[in-house]
Formats: C-alpha cells, structure tokens, sequence
C-alpha cells in the first residue's frame, strides 16, 4: 500500500487531516510570533501593561494631569500598534484557513466514489416513479443494492442552473436496516449572496423527501424533490410574515393565517402550507438573533437541472471516544469540520509544550 493509499482511504483520512492541522498550527504560532518584529505582539502587551500601571499611579496623585496625559497618549498609541498587527494577523490566517477548509479538503474527501446520482422528473412517467406531470413534484426512484452499506444514507437534492451553478441543496436521511440520526450531517444551502441581493436576485430552496424513511434490502427508495424560488425573507413574527405575504401579493385567510402562525411557533423547520388556493413552502433560516421566515413559491429556472445523490452509506466521520462537553456531540463528519476540531486540540498542546519547553530554558 502506497502513502497515498493510506491517506487518502476513508478509514485513515483523518491522519492526513492531523498533519494538516498541526502544520496548520505551527505556521500560525510562527506567524504570531513574528509579524510585526519577532515577538513584538508579546512586547507590545507587556509594554501596554506597564503602562497601564503608571495611568492609574497618576490618577491617584493630584496634579499628575501631564503624566497621565502622556501615558494616556502611549498607551493608545500602542494599542492602535497591537489592533493593526492582529488585524494583519487575521487576513494572513484566512488566507491560510479559507482554501483548506473551503476547497481543498472537500475536493480530496474520499467517500464520494460510490455516489448514485439519478435525474429526477416532473413528466408523470411510471419509469420516473413520477405520479402526476407538471405538478411541481419532481420524483424517481433508486433501488438499493443487496450488498450496500448498512446504516444511516444522506439523499441530496441538487438545482444547478443551466450553466451548472449550484442554486441550491437539500439533504434528507434514510435508514438501510439500521442507522440513527446522529450518524450523519444533512446540509441545507442557498445561493444568496451579497451581488446576488444587489441584483435584486431571489434564491431557490429545494423540499426534499423520500416514500419513507427504513429500508431494506433490495427496497426502491422514491424521492421526491420540489423546487422553490424564496419570494418573501422576513422574521418569525406573526406580523412580520403576514404583512410580507402582502406586499407580495399574497392574503391569506384567517384559518390560514391561524396555520402560519401554529407553524411558527412550532418546533418543526419547514411545512408546506396552503395560500390562497397555492402551496408555498415556509421555512426557517438560522440569523444571528433568532431566526428568519423564508416563503418560496413553486418554481423552477429555464434550463436548471434536478438531481438526487445517494451517498451510499459512505462518507468521511470521525467518531470520539467521548462526546463534547456543551455540544453534546461525539461524532464530527466532514473533513472541515475535523480540521477545526484537531486544529484546536493541537493548537492546545503545542501551547503546552512551548510553555513547558520556555520553563526549562529559563532553568539552565
């Protein structure tokens, strides 16, 4: 077995993930050590400190009004030195920590290998598993292989425009004889950009299900996926959603406004409500203080494609000998999110080590 082998299997990706992390670690100590002079971030603290020291000392005496003046005047001085530094310090490590989390592990992740990706219609066809045509519901099905992967399946949709830009994912799980909901991570996105939003640029959200959610053997999975284009982006409130709807053209009834707002309370993140005599599906969106309300209208764009990936029961995990304290969790999937996760670990340890390596020093 070559070293590529061994790093690149799925069992043993995490030990390349480790190698990246504490390279990754001890390029950012390095960095920290020596923008700005070699050790000057450390310099600067401690000289900030001393003269803290003498502002208060000046403070306490009268008429120490020049004195605490110009410690006043050094010390701003250095802490604008100190925020410049760590400002340049900040776009050097997203330079390093962007690429490698937003590109190049998921590039080199295995696991993808045995990806199923079916086509999904909207044409009625019984080969397509697809009921009616032209009701907004794209469907197909997919048969599961006798000797697949026993577990917990990630099943996502995929909208990608006619130029193959992703518009949007949504993921769903299923159950091949076994597998809990822990096992795995489903992703939701959205293209919703900055220049997207200047453009006036609406996203789409994709509903995405199966017939049902435990299988077995040689069982089709039917999925069904269906399109959204987002017409309203407002906050959870009652009020917020409804006078949202009306500025769009959209009154609802009081029983439906009564379904809305029993939504919106609820602890369910999406639901398919009626509108006026349309289906429009609701969705909450995680903000920074709460939470938003996205409502989005049946819609396709010319030209887009619609596709199911069924990930085989195979994808990258790491899983703890311990759950997490406060996150309460004990399996990490993903490739980013175990960088992140050993890149702290590390980052601790090599902390330690300089620490205790500092003492000795000092002792000979």
């Amino acid at each position: 077995m070559t070293v590529y082998d061994l790093l690149f299997d799925l069992s043993n990706y995490w030990m390349l993930i480790a190698l990246v992390s504490l390279a990754y670690v001890i390029a950012v100590n390095f960095i920290q050590n020596n923008i700005g002079g070699k050790g000057r971030m450390r310099s600067l603290q401690k000289e900030m400190t001393e003269v803290q020291k003498k502002m208060l000392e000046a403070a306490k005496k009268p008429g120490n009004d020049a004195e605490y003046g110009q410690c006043t005047e050094k010390y701003n001085k250095l802490t604008f030195e100190l925020v410049g530094i760590q400002l340049q310090l900040t776009v050097i490590l997203l330079l390093f920590y962007f690429p490698i989390v937003a590109f190049v592990f998921p590039s080199l992740e295995p696991g993808s290998q045995d990806d199923a990706r079916i086509h999904v219609f909207d044409d009625g066809l019984d080969t397509h598993c697809d009921a009616k045509a032209l009701d907004g519901i794209y469907s197909n099905c997919y048969a599961l292989p006798a000797n697949g992967v026993k577990g917990a399946w990630v099943v996502g949709a995929y909208l990608n425009s006619s130029k193959g830009d992703l518009l949007s994912r949504q993921d769903t799980a299923i159950y091949y004889e076994g597998g809990t909901p822990e096992d795995v991570w489903l992703q939701s996105v959205s293209q919703s950009g900055l220049l997207d939003g200047l453009e006036n640029k609406k996203p789409y959200i994709l509903n995405a299900s199966t017939d049902k959610l435990d299988y077995k053997a040689g069982e089709a999975v039917q999925v069904f996926v269906r399109p959204f284009q987002v017409i309203s982006k407002t906050g959870n409130s009652l009020n917020d959603i409804v006078n949202s709807l009306r500025n769009n053209g959209i009154v609802p009834s009081a029983n439906e406004t009564a379904e809305i707002s029993g939504f919106s309370e609820s602890g369910r993140r999406e639901s398919l409500l009626s509108v006026g005599g349309k289906q429009y599906l609701f969705r909450k969106s995680p903000v920074l203080f709460g939470e938003d309300m996205l409502v989005g209208n049946s819609s396709v764009p010319q030209g887009a494609s619609l596709t199911a990936v069924f990930n085989s029961g195979t994808f990258f995990h790491v899983d703890l000998p311990f759950a997490l304290p406060l996150l309460n969790i004990r399996r990490i999937i993903g490739s980013s999110g175990t960088f992140i996760f050993f890149a702290f670990i590390m980052g601790i340890i090599y902390s330690m080590i300089r620490s205790a390596y500092a003492r000795v020093s000092k002792k000979q």
